[in-house]
């Protein structure tokens, strides 16, 4: 039991398939890339990387989604911001939020 653990499931027990040797790193929990991954710009943005693209805090982001100033696209409980919409904002000569 020293070598092998198993990753548990809320306290009902071991999860099948879902073992991972001691001296292994455990996976990551999603995947990421650089943005330079990709030639072109992307289509989607989270709050975070929108807040980081427009120099803003992730609050005034909230901000602007909730007075309708930025629109969003939501997939499941993700709530994403599309490219158009921050360049758009970003044309804006006076932001009300």
């Amino acid at each position: 039991m020293a070598t092998n653990l198993q990753y548990m499931h809320h306290g009902c027990g071991p999860v099948s398939g879902l073992r991972f040797n001691a001296g292994m790193k455990k996976p990551p929990l999603r995947e990421t890339r650089p943005d330079t991954a990709l030639d072109g710009p992307r289509i989607l943005y989270t709050r975070q990387e929108a807040a980081r693209l427009l120099s803003v805090s992730v609050r005034t982001i909230d901000r602007l989604i909730s007075t309708k100033a930025l629109a969003i696209r939501r997939i499941g409980r993700s709530v994403l911001i599309p490219h158009v919409e921050l360049m758009k904002l970003s044309r804006r000569d006076v932001v009300n939020v």
